[in-house]
């Protein structure tokens, strides 16, 4: 099995589709807490209408709000964003504090094994993570990534 991760910011609709599609992706985990993004440019990312282009595309979904961080965690990066200067669409990585409490209060809750049996149950290859921003080391998708890894597992951040 490999996993890639993917976001949307700074992409098209056929840019978004097509990278998902060369990938050969058969299951799309949306790790996001809120299912919706602003933007008429992003509006294919709102849940509904992304759910149903995957399903057209035979891309299987899964809903991972287990894996989203708090919104309290998010405020407090966008804050330290924003005490940068820079905005959370054209950020480039994670605050150490953001990684820390992620790692903390998230992932130590993740259950792994029990993640891998229930993906070992649909007999898919390839399996993509998914949140909004651009860079994969902007976002907490590459924290659950870095522990897929960490077991063995290409990673491949599209």
């Amino acid at each position: 099995m490999k996993f890639f991760t993917i976001g949307i910011y700074h992409r098209t609709e056929s840019e978004f589709f097509g990278a998902l599609e060369e990938a050969q992706i058969q299951l799309f985990c949306d790790i996001r807490r809120r299912r919706g993004i602003r933007g008429k440019q992003y509006a294919f990312g709102n849940s509904k209408l992304l759910q149903k282009r995957l399903d057209g595309m035979g891309i299987a979904y899964w809903h991972l709000p287990e894996l989203a961080p708090t919104t309290a965690m998010v405020h407090r990066q966008d804050q330290i964003d924003g005490d940068s200067g820079i905005s959370r669409r054209d950020r480039r990585v994670l605050s150490s504090e953001f990684v820390e409490e992620y790692k903390r209060e998230i992932l130590s809750e993740f259950d792994v094994d029990r993640f891998l049996h229930r993906l070992s149950q649909t007999k898919v290859e390839k399996v993509i993570l998914f949140c909004l921003e651009r860079e994969a080391a902007a976002c907490h998708r590459s924290l659950v990534a870095e522990i897929l890894q960490l077991r063995g597992f290409d990673i491949e951040h599209l």
